[in-house]
Protein backbone atom coordinates (compact mmCIF):
# COMPACT_ATOMS: atom_id res chain seq x y z
CA UNK A 1 0.00 0.00 0.00
CA UNK A 2 1.39 3.14 -0.87
CA UNK A 3 1.78 6.01 1.48
CA UNK A 4 -0.99 8.08 -0.70
CA UNK A 5 -3.38 5.23 -0.57
CA UNK A 6 -3.26 4.95 3.25
CA UNK A 7 -3.34 8.87 3.82
CA UNK A 8 -6.97 8.89 1.58
CA UNK A 9 -7.48 6.18 4.12
CA UNK A 10 -7.23 7.39 7.06
CA UNK A 11 -8.89 10.52 6.27
CA UNK A 12 -11.70 8.64 4.71
CA UNK A 13 -12.08 6.82 8.54
CA UNK A 14 -11.81 10.07 9.77
CA UNK A 15 -14.48 11.59 8.08
CA UNK A 16 -16.84 8.94 8.83
CA UNK A 17 -16.05 9.47 12.79
CA UNK A 18 -16.80 12.82 12.63
CA UNK A 19 -20.06 12.64 10.48
CA UNK A 20 -20.84 9.60 13.11
CA UNK A 21 -21.62 5.81 12.21
CA UNK A 22 -25.56 5.76 11.20
CA UNK A 23 -26.81 2.18 13.28
CA UNK A 24 -29.79 0.03 12.24
CA UNK A 25 -32.47 -0.98 14.87
CA UNK A 26 -33.19 -4.76 14.12
CA UNK A 27 -37.36 -5.40 14.25
CA UNK A 28 -38.69 -7.94 16.56
CA UNK A 29 -40.08 -10.94 15.95
CA UNK A 30 -43.57 -12.43 17.28
CA UNK A 31 -44.59 -16.10 16.68
CA UNK A 32 -47.83 -17.32 17.82
CA UNK A 33 -47.09 -21.17 18.64
CA UNK A 34 -50.61 -22.22 19.67
CA UNK A 35 -53.61 -22.40 18.60
CA UNK A 36 -52.08 -23.14 14.75
CA UNK A 37 -53.74 -20.83 12.50
CA UNK A 38 -57.31 -22.50 10.91
CA UNK A 39 -57.87 -24.59 14.82
CA UNK A 40 -61.01 -25.18 15.78
CA UNK A 41 -61.05 -24.71 19.56
CA UNK A 42 -64.09 -25.46 22.09
CA UNK A 43 -65.73 -22.18 23.62
CA UNK A 44 -64.25 -21.64 27.19
CA UNK A 45 -60.38 -21.55 28.66
CA UNK A 46 -57.98 -21.07 26.03
CA UNK A 47 -54.05 -20.65 26.88
CA UNK A 48 -52.45 -18.36 24.04
CA UNK A 49 -48.59 -19.55 23.76
CA UNK A 50 -45.93 -17.53 21.22
CA UNK A 51 -42.81 -16.53 21.37
CA UNK A 52 -40.30 -13.36 20.35
CA UNK A 53 -37.16 -12.27 19.62
CA UNK A 54 -35.02 -9.61 19.02
CA UNK A 55 -31.77 -9.50 17.22
CA UNK A 56 -30.25 -6.16 19.77
CA UNK A 57 -32.22 -6.12 22.19
CA UNK A 58 -32.59 -8.56 25.46
CA UNK A 59 -35.76 -10.00 25.19
CA UNK A 60 -36.96 -8.75 29.21
CA UNK A 61 -36.52 -5.51 27.23
CA UNK A 62 -39.29 -5.91 24.62
CA UNK A 63 -43.03 -6.05 25.75
CA UNK A 64 -45.66 -8.26 24.33
CA UNK A 65 -49.40 -8.15 24.24
CA UNK A 66 -52.04 -10.49 22.84
CA UNK A 67 -55.65 -9.58 21.22
CA UNK A 68 -58.89 -11.26 20.56
CA UNK A 69 -61.18 -10.63 18.13
CA UNK A 70 -59.65 -6.62 18.23
CA UNK A 71 -60.02 -6.44 21.75
CA UNK A 72 -56.59 -6.57 23.90
CA UNK A 73 -56.60 -9.37 26.57
CA UNK A 74 -53.25 -9.21 27.91
CA UNK A 75 -51.17 -6.37 27.43
CA UNK A 76 -47.36 -5.49 28.79
CA UNK A 77 -46.27 -8.57 29.36
CA UNK A 78 -42.56 -9.46 29.53
CA UNK A 79 -41.65 -12.58 28.04
CA UNK A 80 -39.64 -15.20 30.14
CA UNK A 81 -36.07 -16.11 29.71
CA UNK A 82 -36.64 -18.13 26.18
CA UNK A 83 -38.81 -15.53 25.02
CA UNK A 84 -42.11 -17.36 25.56
CA UNK A 85 -45.46 -14.99 26.18
CA UNK A 86 -48.85 -16.51 27.51
CA UNK A 87 -52.10 -15.48 27.49
CA UNK A 88 -54.78 -17.27 29.68
CA UNK A 89 -58.51 -16.09 27.78
CA UNK A 90 -61.75 -17.58 27.87
CA UNK A 91 -63.52 -17.74 24.52
CA UNK A 92 -67.31 -17.10 24.61
CA UNK A 93 -70.01 -19.23 23.44
CA UNK A 94 -71.55 -18.24 20.30
CA UNK A 95 -69.10 -16.37 18.53
CA UNK A 96 -68.40 -18.43 15.51
CA UNK A 97 -64.62 -17.45 14.90
CA UNK A 98 -61.65 -15.15 15.83
CA UNK A 99 -58.34 -13.48 14.98
CA UNK A 100 -56.07 -13.76 17.76
CA UNK A 101 -52.80 -11.57 17.14
CA UNK A 102 -49.57 -11.18 19.19
CA UNK A 103 -47.48 -8.05 18.57
CA UNK A 104 -44.12 -7.00 20.53
CA UNK A 105 -41.99 -3.89 20.61
CA UNK A 106 -38.86 -3.24 21.51
CA UNK A 107 -37.44 0.01 23.29
CA UNK A 108 -37.31 2.24 20.11
CA UNK A 109 -40.39 1.84 19.33
CA UNK A 110 -39.91 -1.30 16.11
CA UNK A 111 -42.42 -3.67 16.65
CA UNK A 112 -43.96 -6.68 14.91
CA UNK A 113 -47.19 -8.60 14.98
CA UNK A 114 -48.28 -12.02 14.37
CA UNK A 115 -51.53 -13.70 13.97
CA UNK A 116 -53.83 -16.49 13.58
CA UNK A 117 -57.58 -17.33 12.28
CA UNK A 118 -59.23 -19.65 14.27
CA UNK A 119 -63.21 -21.35 14.60
CA UNK A 120 -64.40 -21.29 17.69
CA UNK A 121 -66.78 -24.72 17.72
CA UNK A 122 -70.24 -24.40 18.72
CA UNK A 123 -71.09 -26.75 21.56
CA UNK A 124 -74.39 -27.86 20.56
CA UNK A 125 -73.85 -28.28 16.60
CA UNK A 126 -75.05 -31.39 15.31
CA UNK A 127 -72.93 -31.90 12.67
CA UNK A 128 -73.63 -34.23 9.76
CA UNK A 129 -76.18 -35.57 11.16
CA UNK A 130 -79.40 -36.14 9.73
CA UNK A 131 -82.87 -34.53 10.67
CA UNK A 132 -85.39 -36.13 13.00
CA UNK A 133 -85.70 -38.41 15.55
CA UNK A 134 -85.23 -42.27 16.38
CA UNK A 135 -87.62 -43.61 18.88
CA UNK A 136 -86.38 -46.90 19.87
CA UNK A 137 -89.22 -48.99 22.21
CA UNK A 138 -87.43 -52.60 22.37
CA UNK A 139 -86.92 -54.30 24.79
CA UNK A 140 -89.26 -52.97 26.99
CA UNK A 141 -91.04 -53.23 30.16
CA UNK A 142 -93.50 -55.78 29.49
CA UNK A 143 -96.43 -55.79 32.44
CA UNK A 144 -99.65 -56.48 31.55
CA UNK A 145 -102.13 -53.79 29.54
CA UNK A 146 -98.89 -51.30 29.52
CA UNK A 147 -98.08 -49.26 26.60
CA UNK A 148 -94.62 -48.83 25.70
CA UNK A 149 -95.05 -46.35 23.32
CA UNK A 150 -96.74 -43.56 25.94
CA UNK A 151 -95.51 -40.03 24.71
CA UNK A 152 -94.76 -41.13 21.28
CA UNK A 153 -98.45 -39.72 19.95
CA UNK A 154 -97.73 -36.41 21.28
CA UNK A 155 -94.00 -36.42 20.26
CA UNK A 156 -95.24 -37.51 16.88
CA UNK A 157 -97.82 -34.58 16.86
CA UNK A 158 -95.19 -32.25 17.46
CA UNK A 159 -92.89 -33.23 15.56
CA UNK A 160 -95.53 -33.05 12.81
CA UNK A 161 -95.68 -29.72 13.31
CA UNK A 162 -92.25 -28.75 13.12
CA UNK A 163 -92.12 -31.22 10.07
CA UNK A 164 -89.55 -33.30 11.80
CA UNK A 165 -89.42 -37.18 11.30
CA UNK A 166 -89.71 -39.48 14.13
CA UNK A 167 -88.55 -42.84 13.17
CA UNK A 168 -90.22 -45.85 15.29
CA UNK A 169 -88.28 -48.95 15.57
CA UNK A 170 -88.08 -51.77 17.53
CA UNK A 171 -84.55 -53.17 16.88
CA UNK A 172 -81.24 -50.99 16.90
CA UNK A 173 -81.20 -48.89 14.10
CA UNK A 174 -77.81 -49.26 11.80
CA UNK A 175 -76.61 -46.64 11.73
CA UNK A 176 -77.54 -43.81 14.03
CA UNK A 177 -76.35 -41.06 12.35
CA UNK A 178 -79.18 -40.60 10.50
CA UNK A 179 -81.46 -38.73 12.89
CA UNK A 180 -80.69 -35.92 14.86
CA UNK A 181 -82.32 -37.19 18.43
CA UNK A 182 -82.33 -40.80 19.88
CA UNK A 183 -85.02 -41.66 22.33
CA UNK A 184 -85.02 -44.76 24.16
CA UNK A 185 -88.20 -45.24 25.96
CA UNK A 186 -88.50 -47.45 28.71
CA UNK A 187 -85.57 -49.80 27.52
CA UNK A 188 -85.03 -52.65 29.93
CA UNK A 189 -82.28 -54.94 28.22
CA UNK A 190 -79.06 -54.36 29.32
CA UNK A 191 -77.15 -52.68 26.50
CA UNK A 192 -74.60 -54.67 24.50
CA UNK A 193 -70.80 -53.16 24.00
CA UNK A 194 -71.48 -52.71 20.84
CA UNK A 195 -74.66 -50.35 21.03
CA UNK A 196 -72.88 -48.25 23.98
CA UNK A 197 -70.36 -47.59 21.59
CA UNK A 198 -72.37 -46.72 18.88
CA UNK A 199 -73.76 -44.72 20.89
CA UNK A 200 -70.89 -42.93 22.33
CA UNK A 201 -69.83 -41.82 18.72
CA UNK A 202 -73.28 -41.11 18.02
CA UNK A 203 -72.98 -38.35 20.91
CA UNK A 204 -69.67 -36.69 19.97
CA UNK A 205 -70.56 -36.88 16.61
CA UNK A 206 -73.52 -34.00 17.87
CA UNK A 207 -76.31 -36.59 18.20
CA UNK A 208 -78.61 -36.23 21.74
CA UNK A 209 -79.84 -39.12 23.53
CA UNK A 210 -82.99 -38.50 25.70
CA UNK A 211 -83.88 -41.41 27.94
CA UNK A 212 -87.60 -41.81 28.49
CA UNK A 213 -88.90 -43.32 32.33
CA UNK A 214 -91.63 -43.98 34.40
CA UNK A 215 -92.90 -44.17 38.07
CA UNK A 216 -91.26 -47.24 39.70
CA UNK A 217 -94.27 -49.40 39.66
CA UNK A 218 -93.86 -49.38 36.32
CA UNK A 219 -90.29 -49.13 35.00
CA UNK A 220 -87.07 -50.79 36.47
CA UNK A 221 -84.51 -48.16 35.40
CA UNK A 222 -81.65 -50.99 35.87
CA UNK A 223 -80.60 -50.60 32.49
CA UNK A 224 -80.64 -47.36 31.63
CA UNK A 225 -78.49 -46.63 34.53
CA UNK A 226 -75.90 -49.04 33.47
CA UNK A 227 -75.79 -47.43 30.16
CA UNK A 228 -75.29 -43.88 32.13
CA UNK A 229 -72.34 -45.54 34.17
CA UNK A 230 -70.76 -46.56 30.71
CA UNK A 231 -71.07 -43.54 29.01
CA UNK A 232 -69.24 -41.38 31.48
CA UNK A 233 -72.68 -39.94 33.15
CA UNK A 234 -72.91 -39.02 36.75
CA UNK A 235 -77.14 -38.58 36.75
CA UNK A 236 -79.36 -41.92 37.54
CA UNK A 237 -82.96 -42.82 37.66
CA UNK A 238 -83.68 -43.57 41.36
CA UNK A 239 -85.00 -46.58 41.64
CA UNK A 240 -86.56 -46.33 44.74
CA UNK A 241 -88.64 -42.78 43.80
CA UNK A 242 -92.09 -42.55 45.79
CA UNK A 243 -95.22 -42.20 43.67
CA UNK A 244 -96.05 -38.55 44.36
CA UNK A 245 -99.32 -36.68 43.48
CA UNK A 246 -99.66 -34.18 41.00
CA UNK A 247 -97.64 -31.26 41.40
CA UNK A 248 -95.42 -28.71 39.23
CA UNK A 249 -92.26 -29.00 38.00
CA UNK A 250 -90.43 -26.18 38.21
CA UNK A 251 -87.30 -25.41 35.80
CA UNK A 252 -84.04 -24.63 38.95
CA UNK A 253 -81.13 -24.32 35.34
CA UNK A 254 -82.01 -22.19 32.45
CA UNK A 255 -78.57 -22.75 30.91
CA UNK A 256 -79.47 -26.14 28.99
CA UNK A 257 -80.75 -26.41 25.17
CA UNK A 258 -83.36 -28.88 25.97
CA UNK A 259 -85.09 -26.41 28.48
CA UNK A 260 -84.87 -23.39 26.74
CA UNK A 261 -87.57 -21.50 27.41
CA UNK A 262 -89.60 -23.86 29.61
CA UNK A 263 -91.48 -22.76 32.52
CA UNK A 264 -93.02 -25.22 34.50
CA UNK A 265 -93.97 -28.67 33.65
CA UNK A 266 -96.44 -30.26 35.33
CA UNK A 267 -96.48 -34.47 35.94
CA UNK A 268 -98.65 -37.18 37.93
CA UNK A 269 -96.97 -39.77 40.25
CA UNK A 270 -93.80 -39.19 38.61
CA UNK A 271 -90.75 -41.00 38.64
CA UNK A 272 -87.03 -38.81 39.99
CA UNK A 273 -83.97 -38.80 38.85
CA UNK A 274 -80.70 -38.50 41.27
CA UNK A 275 -78.83 -35.87 39.62
CA UNK A 276 -75.08 -35.98 39.10
CA UNK A 277 -74.50 -32.25 40.58
CA UNK A 278 -76.84 -29.13 40.99
CA UNK A 279 -75.88 -27.75 37.49
CA UNK A 280 -77.46 -30.61 36.05
CA UNK A 281 -81.33 -30.57 37.91
CA UNK A 282 -83.06 -28.64 35.33
CA UNK A 283 -86.50 -29.21 36.80
CA UNK A 284 -88.19 -30.71 39.41
CA UNK A 285 -91.13 -31.10 42.09
CA UNK A 286 -90.78 -28.67 45.24
CA UNK A 287 -88.77 -29.86 47.06
CA UNK A 288 -88.51 -33.51 45.31
CA UNK A 289 -87.84 -35.37 43.05
CA UNK A 290 -85.84 -33.91 40.19
CA UNK A 291 -87.75 -34.82 37.08
CA UNK A 292 -85.77 -33.30 34.26
CA UNK A 293 -81.38 -33.53 34.41
CA UNK A 294 -79.32 -33.34 31.75
CA UNK A 295 -75.07 -33.50 31.03
CA UNK A 296 -73.99 -32.06 27.47
CA UNK A 297 -76.06 -34.29 25.02
CA UNK A 298 -77.79 -36.42 27.32
CA UNK A 299 -81.05 -35.68 29.06
CA UNK A 300 -83.13 -37.67 31.50
CA UNK A 301 -87.05 -37.78 31.64
CA UNK A 302 -88.17 -39.05 34.77
CA UNK A 303 -91.93 -40.06 33.29
CA UNK A 304 -93.34 -40.23 30.11
CA UNK A 305 -95.99 -38.17 31.05
CA UNK A 306 -93.16 -35.13 30.46
CA UNK A 307 -93.98 -36.03 27.03
CA UNK A 308 -97.54 -36.45 27.03
CA UNK A 309 -99.21 -33.50 29.34
CA UNK A 310 -100.85 -30.31 27.27
CA UNK A 311 -100.23 -27.87 29.87
CA UNK A 312 -96.94 -26.47 30.77
CA UNK A 313 -95.01 -25.90 28.26
CA UNK A 314 -94.45 -29.43 27.34
CA UNK A 315 -94.75 -28.49 23.60
CA UNK A 316 -91.63 -26.31 24.26
CA UNK A 317 -89.90 -29.03 25.59
CA UNK A 318 -90.79 -31.11 22.58
CA UNK A 319 -88.98 -28.33 19.97
CA UNK A 320 -86.53 -28.68 22.38
CA UNK A 321 -85.32 -32.19 21.85
CA UNK A 322 -86.71 -32.43 18.23
CA UNK A 323 -84.59 -29.44 16.69
CA UNK A 324 -80.84 -29.36 16.77
CA UNK A 325 -78.78 -27.42 19.41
Amino acid sequence: MTPRTLLSLLTLATGCGEAGLTTFNLVPSATITWPASGAQVDPGPLTLLGTVSDGDHTVDQLAASWSVGGAVVCDGLTPDDQGQVRCDVTLLPGETDATITLSVEDPDLAGDLARVDVAISDPWATGELGDGAWWYEGPHCALPDFDATLGHPSLTLAADALDVDVTTIQTWPVDLQLRGTLFLALSQATFTPDQITAIEAYLEDGGVLVLVGDNTSLFDPTAFNGLLEALGVSSRFDPAAPDLPSQQALRVNPGHPAVTDVQVASVTSPGALLPGGPEDALARVDPVPVVIAAEGRVVLLADTELLTRDTGDHAVLLENLLLPW
